[in-house]
Formats: structure tokens, sequence, C-alpha cells
């Protein structure tokens, strides 16, 4: 018998017992029996690992390169708020109110990360 026979022959309780233990299948409980045999398919699709044969092999993707930490200070952040200010008044004056309303955005969350970083620096 295939997989799908096989798993379409069990009942929703025994599906829903086997998605439980199948790492990475969170909402069994609520899933219709056609949805949990779907579930539990990708979920051993994924758990085995793919055979690779020659050309038809997939590249592998090269590993993110992660930059270290900037240090944050207040004085780096008020000054990228004068950039972004400054951008802002050309914004304003070629008449594009999508952008501005992003620099807004972005000029108040910044503030805001000055605010909890000078409380931080205080304590």
């Amino acid at each position: 018998m295939t997989e799908e026979k096989s798993l379409g022959q069990h009942t929703v309780k025994e599906l829903r017992d086997m998605a439980r233990e199948l790492p990475g299948l969170d909402g069994a409980g609520s899933m219709k029996k056609d949805e949990l045999i779907a579930a539990i398919q990708a979920a051993r699709a994924d758990a085995s690992p793919p055979e690779e044969t020659g050309a038809a092999a997939k590249p592998k993707k090269a590993a993110k390169k992660t930059l270290p930490p900037k240090e944050v200070t207040v004085a780096s952040l008020k000054a990228l708020i004068r950039d972004l200010q400054l951008r802002k008044e050309e914004t304003m004056k070629a008449g594009d109110r999508t952008s501005l309303a992003r620099l807004r955005r972005k000029i108040g969350r910044l503030k805001k990360k000055t605010r909890i970083l000078g409380k931080k620096e205080r304590s």
C-alpha cells in the first residue's frame, strides 16, 4: 500500500496522535482528516533528507555572513535623525506623501530608541 492509502485508513484520532509525535507539526487538534494527512506527509518529507543525484541536485545556499553588531549610541542615533530630518524637508518640498510618512515613522522610532538608550545609560 502507498503512504496515502495507509494514512487514509487511519481514524482522525489516530492521525492526530501521529501528528503530535512529529516535530514541528502544531495545531493538529483543530485539523480535519485531509489536512492532517497532508501535514503528516509534509512533515515526513521534511524529516527525511532529500536524495541528491548529479545535475538534478539543488545547490546548497551559502551560510549568511553575520556582521558584528555596531555599537549604537545616543549620539549616533541623533546624527541619523538629523540626516533623516533633512531628507524629510526635501521630501516635503517634492510633495511625496508616502516617503514623507515613511520618514516620519522612522524618525519617531529612532527618537524612541534614543530615549530608551538614555535611560539605560543613566541607570
